[in-house]
Formats: structure tokens, C-alpha cells, sequence
């Protein structure tokens, strides 16, 4: 059994400003933020966050490894008018920080609704009012996934809210809804239905309670509200008093739909937490001589209690009040008392009491505390009072075994509240704390091939469960024990060699991926010839594996059936155990096994209306029709097309494969029947149509001769060949041919095509001169040209040709301009850049600061407004809602990488801008280089020899300058900053974004082409 051992405790004491009122965690920066007042004598509030400073002592009896302080630190304040002159002051009910907007939520009982930026942006409020409950409100919680706030009203209703504020459900808490619930009382309760007589108790039906609660409130129901969700978020229940009936728990959906109510209960009290695990549902009940912890299902069903062991008098005093805390692992139950908090386990269905810890008090003032669980350290708490803060940590300690002389017996101690356990340890095993993966890691192979040896010596089929449930792909011999081992031992574990091996004469084989895999597979293996008795280490062995093979496990089960029936029971009670519930019925169902499938649900957590109807039905199902459906409800959607397909069911089938975009199964199952096949190859072309996969649509309307539907898809994806084809198949008139014909031309000009562009001009519309035009604008100036003469005895050269040739040269010219003034620039830009860094790297560095906000971002909040029935009144206290709530870092790395695309003069990333705008400069000089070739030839063929060398001298240059660049920005290795002294280094740490560094030019070097001058052109030799 293990103890919990305090290993941390901080708290501050005495706070002088008023009393501390809620708590919550920064799970961001992993601090408690609390609240200070308001109080009757100040109705400020203050938020305020915690941090650690000196050492303290802890309370008395608290052990612990670590004792420091805790300092407050403001974050806002504000005033906090009482919500009527009956109620003097106002309360905090809910206290919610989130930390990936640094904003925290605080919902008061007077009704409003607040919001506190701990860091504003310029002109953002800092507290904002986002709305108010005129009748004001008992109760509210956030969900664990911080999606959604419920509330319980003063006024009788319940709703739940968005992040953003906005009511996405909302509704009435009456006493109909207690008709809700489908518990039968047969009236044992009632003297007068009861047995009398001697012989009463043996005629009694022992499956009916002696006594029947009718839900009498306890004496010290104050008529509080609680509010707790399931660790999941799905569901969320309530806990309130329902007039002249009694105090119900009401389990709502996400969507405000009631699920159930609970049964009555006599003396149930307001605590209320729902186990994170969503099995239960923890509550207090408050009986004559005692207080137990109630457990309730989802379903409002009692499952069970234990006693707190608190006497008469403690009852009416420090336990008079109480509330209830799972830690988020479920492992732990706090219980909150006036002046303490108890922390208890759980271990083999008995609820231990491990901790007591007192509340320092220096008044007689009520404490009134309130505990949170930290959700990232499931140990971690912190707690406020009127009085103190006080944060712990605590950590699960196994028992060691001690000597009591002089039997030399070593013990095992368990502490119990009260109680100190102690038992011998040769009455039990005691856990030397050994990992278990040694005995693998150690020597692989050797083990790997002595598993069935292993299996014969230890034997138990518990340890070699324990054995192999502590698997894992971790290497011990490298990390736990890797300082114990001599150094000259090394037995990597190779998990990616071949596993073959014989064990016991049976032999296995495969190609491991995996450790864990590899060991349970050879005890799978060395295990097959003795089911009976290691029927669980066969199943834990399958459960065990990285995924876990539960499938194969559940056939396993299933196999028992015929062979072994009476371990049937056993072997699913085991895998339940082992693995989660509700994935194995998912499995089993996924197996068509109907009966296993009931076996695991009456094992788990499920209230039997959620699986027997179900169960049901599929049972009167055809076979077919049942796989059908069992693979729909497990979305395994291409296996129950398979199913459709066998029963024939063609339209069924075509509307399934449309709901679930099956088309490519659908075609696969139907590949042998042509006529099936076409009409799923119709209902596929239409979705990819409906995608905007236009090529494919058309390629698959062609396939089933829709040539009208293929001329369209192919129209659109801009495949003119393919279109023209299906068109002349419809087939089109003439003139309909025609007019596509030029539509594709205008569409292949706007997309730069020229030269196909050209060709539908000149063979569809006999335009010559719209075809030599669209061919220049090319740079296609061979074939203008030969479409010039072999069609108008050349009178285009001189109307189309040479204007064109002019145009483009002038085109050029310019183009080539622009490149050497760009490349004149950022060169020796670039230099000067790198031999300033080299020079001062303080002084280079510095310059970015963090007011440089871009001018063409808004950094402004939207304002929407908070509309619900219940929303009736907003204050004039001032505020908005801000709707962005994505992550402050993740806007600093936006606003980074925008300033590095824009690489502005001065700033840190100038130089891999420019770096950058050279590389792409190169490829664009290279991408030039056929079109300047084109008109070259073009010009000195219509013999413009003068502008042809020109247009070639400004390329060479071009190209000379590229290489210079090369050798001069990519080639040689930056410098690299000088190392700053030690005392800068101190004072002036180097920023912490990518580019401080160097520039990158470990990337590709850019590779400038050579252009071979037109021979004509050279006339140096």
C-alpha cells in the first residue's frame, strides 16, 4: 500500500489587507492566483498571483523535504458594490484563469460576470464587465476543457455559456425533472410495508434495502448550489435543493439536455465532485452518529460510501461544513472542513485517510477555505483561508521494509488516519522497487530465447503479469541502470532485429519494430501450449503490447467459449481490468460477437439503457444487416459498404458511399459488374466536379460516355485538347465548336499559354494576324514569323512582326535594367551589413525593440455583444469582449516573421532579406534566358543586327554580375560576432529570435546558367 509524503509546503500567513476569498491555478506559469476581499469592511477586490520566497515551518505533524514562502503579487484591483442592501457584500463563486490569454474569469454571486487582462494591450481594458444575472447566481464552474462556463441562477435555471460569453443553452430546473428519474421505491421504507415478527428478517427479500431514503434534507443544509464536471467535459452535474422535495443531483449535456437525476437520499449535503475518471460521482451525506462520502453513477444510482470517522462533537463544529476535491488523476479525494483539509485514497475498495492537515488561524474568525488541484501535477494543491495560502505537493511513497528486533522480521507500514498499520513482511510481498525491463535489457537475446524457462521458474501467474504490464520500450540498461552495470556490459536493446526464436519446440518469428512487441510476443508464443492456466498472462500479454492488441485478446475469450466455459468469466473480468471498458465493447461489438459485447458493458460504468436496446436490436437483425450496422456505429465505414454490397442493396449502397466520400471502395467492390461500376463512376466524376478536381471529373465522365459533362470538366480544369475532343463526341455544331474553341484561346492567353493560345486563333477562327500577334507576345518570334509568310505572302512581317520585336526588345531592355540596379544595391548592401556585425555585434543587434509595431496591423479588440434571456442588464462599468484569445506568443511570432518578410532597412533581418531577394533575382535571370534568346534571333532575322546586341550585351552583364554575387554573398562564410565581454554578456543578453544568428547560407547554392552569344553577334575573333 502506498503513503503519500508531503515534499513541498509554502504559505503565507497573516495577510493584513483582507481576507483571502478563491483560488486557482496558472497552469501556464504553474502559480496560484487567488483573490483578497471584498469583505463587509472593504469592498475592493484584488487579484493577486503567488510566488515562492522564504523558508517556513510547516503546520504541525506535515512532513516534508521543502519549506518556502509565498509572496503575492498584484495583478488588478477593483471595487465591488454589494449586490442589495439585504446582501452587504458580494461573494466570488468562480475563480478560472486562463493562460493562453493571460486572462482570468470571476463569476460573483451577485451576477456579474468579469474578465481581468493581466497584460492589456494599448487602449484594452484591463477589467471588463462582459455581463450580469439580474437575480444573481448560486453556483458556477468552467469545464475542464475551458470550452464552457455552466450556471445555476438564483432564479430557478441553468445555463452554459461559450467562451466568448454567448448562451448556448439554457433551461428551467423544476420538479419535473425528478420524473426524470426511473428509480423504483417498492415502499420498504414505510413502517407499515415492513415484516414483523421473529421470523421477519429470514422472509425478507434480501435484494430490497431494509430502509428506502426519501431524501430528507440534514440539519445543516444551508441551500448551497455545487456545480462538477466529468474529466471529460461531456457531462456536468448540479447539485441544489428542489422546494418542498428534496436535494437532487441533476447530471445536463453539453448542450443543456438533462441526462438523469439522482435517487433520493436522506441527509445528502451540497459537496460535490465528479471523480475525472467519470465513474462517480462523490457527495456527503450527514446521518445521526456519522458522515459518509456517497458515490453516485451518471445515472443518479447509489455505488457505494465510506465513513471520515469523525466523532459526535467534531460533527457539530470543524465538520459542519464540508466540501469534496478529486485531484485530476482521480487518485486522491480531498475533504475540506472548517479548519482543515483531509486527503484520501483509495486501495483494494477500502478509503484510506492519508493526510490531516490543519489550517493556521491566529483568530477566531471563520477560516473559510477553499482548495484547487493543480491539472499538471496531479499532487500539486494550494488552499486560501481568511487567513493563509498554503501550497503543497505530495508524492506516492511505497512502503520499505523495516527490522523489529529480536525476531528480525522486517514489516510493512500503512498509514490509515489515526492508524498505523503495520504487518510482517513474512505475511506479504513487499515491493523492492526493481524495474522489471532489467531482466529483459540486460542480456536481449538470451532472454528473448529462455522465456518458457522464465514462465517455469517464477511460475505465479501474478508476477508474470506484473512482469509484463511493466513493460516498456525504454532501455534501462542506459538510463535507470546505467551507473550500477559494469561499464564494459553493453546490451543495446536492438528492437529491429529479427525476433526469430524457438521456445519449448514451439518456434516464432518476425520482424520486430518494437521491444515490448518482441517480449510479448514470445511469451505468446511459449504460452499457446498452456492455456488453462495462463489464460491471463496470455491475454495481458496481448493487452500489453504497443498498440494493445485488443481484438486479438477478446478472440482469445471467445475461444473459451467452446473450450474452457467456466474461465469465461475470469478472462473478462481480467480484461477489463487491464483496459478501458468502453473501448473494449467497441472492440467486441467490432467482432459481431454480440454476447462478449454484453459481457464487457455489464462490467463497466454504463447504465444499461445506454446498451441493452442496442444490443437488442442488433440481435433481431439479418447477419448482414447486423455487421452493417455494427460497423457504422464504429465508423468503420468502407467495412459496412462491404455489407451493403452483400445484401444487394445498390441504391442503399450509392448513398452511403455519397454520405461518407467512399467512391474509391465503392469502384474496388463493383470493379466486375459494369453497369454498377458506371453508375458509381458517374456519382464520383459529379464529386470530383463538386471539388473542383476538374481534370479527373472529366477523365471519368469520358470513361461512362458523358461526353457533354467531360467537355465542361475539362473546359474548366483548362485542358483545351480534351475539351475540343469531347465536343466533336457530343457531338457540337460547327459554329458551337468554334465559339468554345476561341473561349479557350481567350483563357489560355490570360493564363500566359501563348503559344497553344495562337494555335486555336489561327485553326478554329482563321485569324492570322491574331495569331502572329499572340505568338509575339510569346517571344515565339520563329513562328510568327513562319505564320506570316506561309499565309499572307509575308505582309504581317512588316504590319505585326517588326512592331512586335521593337516592343519586346524595349521590354527587355528595361527588365535587364531593373535587374542590374537590384543587384548594384544589394551586394555591396550586403558587405557593409556583414562588416558592420563583424565590427560591433552589441550595437547591430540592438536596434529591433519591442515597441516596433507594424503600422498596417490593428491590434484593436472586436466588440460583440452577450446576448440570452437571462442577460438582461449591462453596466456602466465599461467594457468589451475580446474574441481574439489566441496565444501572446504565437502573436509575437506572427509579428516577428512579418517584419523578417518585409526585412526593413536597420533591423535584425536585413541581410537574409536581401540574401533571399538575390537568390530569387538568379532565378528569375535564368528563367529569362530562352525568351532573350527568342527575340535575339528574332531581331537580327528581321535584320535589326544593332538592337539584337544590345539587348545581348545587357544579358551578359547581367549574367557576370550573378556570378560576382555568387562568389561574393553565398560563397564566402560570414562573419561570425565577436565575443561580447563578460561583463556585456551579463548585462545585454543576445535576443532570442532566429536571425541574431548569422544569415542561413548552408541552403542550395543559386546557379547562374551561361547564355552562348549568338555567333553573328561576335565578331572578336
Amino acid at each position: 500500500m502506498r503513503n503519500l509524503r508531503n515534499i513541498r509546503y509554502s504559505s503565507l500567513l497573516d495577510s493584513p489587507a483582507g481576507p483571502l476569498t478563491s483560488i486557482a491555478w496558472d497552469a501556464g506559469a504553474d502559480t496560484p492566483i487567488c483573490t483578497q476581499g471584498p469583505s463587509e469592511e472593504d469592498q475592493a477586490i484584488t487579484l493577486l498571483r503567488s510566488t515562492a520566497s522564504r523558508k517556513l515551518n510547516a503546520p504541525n505533524g506535515l512532513p516534508h523535504q521543502e519549506r518556502v514562502g509565498e509572496e503575492l503579487q498584484k495583478i488588478s484591483s477593483w471595487e465591488v458594490p454589494a449586490p442589495s442592501p439585504s446582501v452587504p457584500v458580494d461573494r466570488v463563486l468562480c475563480l478560472q484563469y486562463f493562460a493562453d490569454d493571460q486572462t482570468t474569469c470571476l463569476v460573483f454571486a451577485g451576477g456579474d460576470i468579469v474578465t481581468v487582462k493581466e497584460h492589456p494591450l494599448p487602449g484594452e481594458d484591463d477589467i471588463v464587465i462582459v455581463g450580469s444575472v439580474d437575480a444573481g447566481i448560486a453556483a458556477a464552474k468552467w469545464s475542464p476543457d475551458e470550452g464552457l462556463l455552466a450556471v445555476a441562477t438564483e432564479a430557478a435555471s441553468f445555463l452554459l455559456m461559450s467562451r466568448q460569453f454567448e448562451v448556448v443553452g439554457e433551461t428551467a430546473t423544476t420538479a419535473d425533472d425528478l420524473k426524470a428519474s426511473k428509480h423504483v421505491s417498492v415502499g420498504w421504507g414505510r413502517s407499515e410495508t415492513q415484516f414483523k415478527g421473529k421470523r421477519a428478517k429470514a422472509l425478507r427479500d434480501p435484494t430490497v434495502p431494509e430502509k428506502v431514503d426519501e431524501g430528507r434534507l440534514s440539519p445543516n443544509d444551508r441551500g448551497h448550489v455545487s456545480i462538477s464536471w466529468r474529466g471529460d467535459g461531456a457531462f456536468v452535474a448540479i447539485s441544489s435543493i428542489e422546494p418542498g422535495e428534496r436535494r437532487v443531483i441533476r447530471v445536463y449535456d453539453r448542450e443543456c439536455g438533462l441526462d438523469s437525476v439522482s435517487e433520493p437520499v436522506d441527509g445528502l449535503e451540497a459537496a460535490l465532485s465528479w471523480r475525472p475518471a467519470g465513474n462517480l460521482i462523490a457527495s456527503v451525506q450527514r446521518l445521526e452518529d456519522r458522515i459518509d462520502v456517497v458515490f453516485f453513477e451518471r445515472n443518479g444510482l447509489r455505488h457505494g460510501q465510506f465513513d471520515l470517522r469523525i466523532d459526535q462533537e467534531a460533527m457539530k463544529t470543524w465538520a459542519s461544513n464540508i466540501s469534496l476535491d478529486w485531484n485530476i488523476d482521480s487518485s486522491v479525494l480531498a475533504v475540506t472542513y472548517g479548519d482543515r483539509y483531509q486527503l484520501w485514497t483509495m486501495g483494494n475498495y477500502h478509503y484510506y485517510l492519508k493526510q490531516d492537515i490543519r489550517i493556521p488561524q491566529s483568530t477566531g474568525q471563520p477560516l473559510s477555505p477553499r482548495l484547487a488541484w493543480n491539472t499538471s501535477h496531479s499532487l500539486r494543491l494550494a488552499a486560501v483561508s481568511a487567513e493563509s495560502l498554503e501550497t503543497m505537493e505530495f508524492i506516492f511513497a511505497t512502503a520499505a521494509g523495516s527490522t523489529v528486533p529480536p525476531n528480525d522480521l522486517g514489516t510493512v507500514a500503512v498509514i490509515d488516519g489515526r492508524c498505523l498499520k503495520l504487518t510482517h513482511a513474512e505475511y506479504t510481498d513487499v515491493n523492492q522497487r526493481v524495474d522489471m525491463n532489467i531482466l529483459h535489457d540486460h542480456a536481449p537475446r538470451q532472454f528473448i530465447s529462455n522465456v518458457g524457462v522464465f514462465v517455469d521458474q517464477v511460475g505465479k501467474v501474478e508476477h508474470i503479469d506484473l512482469f509484463l504490464s511493466q513493460l516498456r520500450e525504454e532501455d534501462v540498461t542506459r538510463t535507470m541502470y546505467r551507473t550500477t552495470l559494469p561499464k564494459d556490459v553493453s546490451n543495446p536493446v536492438d528492437v529491429s532485429t529479427d525476433a526469430s526464436a524457438t521456445l519449448d519446440g514451439v518456434s516464432f518469428s518476425g520482424k520486430q519494430t518494437s521491444k515490448v512487441n518482441s517480449i510479448c510476443d514470445a511469451f505468446l508464443a511459449s504460452l499457446a501450449v498452456h492455456t488453462p492456466k495462463h489464460l491471463q498472462n496470455i491475454v495481458t500479454a496481448h493487452v500489453s503490447k504497443i498498440s494493445p492488441d485488443l481484438d486479438s485478446a477478446l478472440q482469445v475469450i471467445v475461444k473459451l467459449r467452446a473450450e474452457f466455459p467456466d474461465l469465461v468469466e475470469s478472462a473478462v473480468e481480467h480484461i477489463c481490468f487491464l483496459a478501458d471498458v468502453n473501448r473494449l465493447f467497441e472492440h467486441a461489438l467490432g467482432l459481431y460477437d454480440l454476447e462478449l459485447a454484453l459481457l464487457v458493458a455489464q462490467r463497466s460504468q454504463k447504465d444499461p439503457r445506454e446498451y441493452l436496446p442496442f444490443l437488442q436490436s442488433l440481435q433481431e437483425m439479418p447477419p448482414l444487416r447486423r455487421s452493417f450496422t455494427v460497423d457504422d456505429h464504429l465508423r468503420r465505414y468502407a467495412k459496412a459498404l462491404t455489407h451493403l454490397q452483400g445484401m444487394n442493396a445498390f441504391e442503399e449502397f450509392k448513398n452511403y458511399t455519397i454520405a461518407h466520400e467512399l467512391y474509391k471502395a465503392a469502384l474496388s467492390l463493383y470493379r466486375y459488374e459494369d453497369e454498377k461500376f458506371n453508375d458509381v463512376m458517374t456519382l464520383y466524376a459529379e464529386y470530383l466536379m463538386e471539388k473542383s478536381f476538374f481534370r479527373d471529373a472529366g477523365i471519368a465522365f469520358e470513361y461512362v460516355q458523358l461526353h457533354q459533362k467531360a467537355m465542361e470538366a475539362f473546359r474548366a480544369a483548362g485542358c483545351w485538347r480534351e475539351a475540343l475532343s469531347c465536343a466533336f463526341r457530343v457531338p457540337l455544331l460547327a459554329n458551337n465548336i468554334r465559339d468554345l474553341a476561341v473561349s479557350l484561346a481567350d483563357s489560355l492567353y490570360e493564363e500566359k499559354d501563348y503559344f497553344n493560345s495562337a494555335r486555336l486563333f489561327v485553326d478554329y477562327e482563321s485569324d492570322m494576324t491574331k495569331g502572329a500577334r499572340v505568338l509575339c507576345k510569346g517571344y515565339f518570334f520563329a513562328d510568327a514569323i513562319h505564320l506570316a509568310v506561309s499565309t499572307s505572302n509575308g505582309s504581317l512581317l512588316e504590319s505585326v512582326i517588326d512592331p512586335a520585336l521593337a516592343e519586346s526588345m524595349a521590354e527587355t531592355a528595361e527588365l535587364l535594367a531593373d535587374f542590374k540596379g537590384q543587384l548594384n544595391a544589394q551586394v555591396p548592401r550586403v558587405k557593409e551589413l556583414r562588416s558592420k556585425k563583424q565590427d560591433d555585434p552589441m550595437a547591430f543587434y540592438e536596434g529591433e525593440t519591442a515597441s516596433d509595431i507594424p503600422d498596417n496591423i490593428s491590434l484593436a479588440a472586436t466588440d460583440t455583444s452577450t446576448s440570452a434571456s437571462l442577460f438582461t442588464r449591462y453596466t456602466n462599468r465599461t467594457g468589451t469582449i475580446n474574441t481574439q484569445t489566441s496565444r501572446n506568443t504565437s502573436k509575437n511570432r506572427r509579428r516577428e516573421e512579418r517584419k523578417r518578410a518585409r526585412g526593413k532597412k536597420g533591423t535584425v533581418y536585413e541581410e537574409e532579406y536581401l540574401v533571399n531577394s538575390i537568390r530569387r533575382l538568379i532565378d528569375r535571370v535564368n528563367s529569362v534566358r530562352d525568351d532573350v534568346r527568342r527575340l535575339v534571333e528574332g531581331l537580327v532575322r528581321r535584320r535589326m543586327r544593332e538592337r539584337a546586341i544590345a539587348v545581348d550585351k545587357a544579358l551578359h552583364e547581367i549574367i557576370e554580375l550573378c556570378r560576382t554575387a555568387v562568389d561574393e554573398v553565398f560563397t564566402s562564410t560570414p562573419p561570425s560576432p565577436l565575443p561580447l565581454p563578460q561583463q556585456a554578456q551579463q548585462v545585454q543578453p543576445a535576443p532570442q529570435f532566429d536571425s541574431a544568428a548569422p544569415a542561413k547560407t548552408t541552403e542550395h547554392l543559386p546557379v547562374v546558367l551561361p547564355f552562348d552569344k549568338l555567333s553573328l553577334l561576335d565578331f572578336s575573333s
